[in-house]
């Protein structure tokens, strides 16, 4: 029986890593994929009208808003990767200015985002269509 070289271990763990590292973001983009256009509008408005009623239609400074985007982002699996991107500067400048309107109406926010149309809003989803949300938070 051949003796391991040396430094087969932290070759082997290299490879291990990379492999790992391959798989991961391919399951991470088919998860950012399995959202429908529609479905993404949806989870879109539904992470915003949650944080702006968390903040009681006040939302008092940029980082607080990020901080509570990122909360409600986790709790979304399948809309997650998309909806942390709303935290960076850009995105985050878009909600805060739509926010401080006097109504906010968070069709509005996704539409600059691009995660909506502007024919589609909340107030005509159908409870079945609203049902896999919910579905998606107790899931874990």
């Amino acid at each position: 029986m051949k003796s391991i070289p040396g430094n087969f271990f932290p070759i082997f763990c290299t490879f291990l890593l990379a492999v790992s590292t391959v798989v991961s973001q391919s399951s991470s983009s088919q998860e950012a994929d399995s959202l429908t256009p529609s479905e993404r509008c949806e989870a879109c408005q539904i992470v915003l009208k949650t944080v702006y009623g968390h903040f009681f239609k006040q939302v008092s400074s940029r980082r607080k808003l990020a901080h509570q985007l990122k909360h409600e982002c986790n709790r979304h699996y399948q809309y997650r990767r998309r909806c942390l991107l709303f935290t960076r500067t850009n995105n985050l400048e878009i909600i805060f200015h739509e926010m401080g309107a006097t109504e906010f109406k968070p069709i509005n926010a996704c539409t600059v985002l691009k995660e909506c149309f502007t024919h589609q809003s909340l107030r005509h989803l159908k409870k079945e269509q609203m049902e896999w949300m919910r579905q998606d938070k107790f899931q874990r």
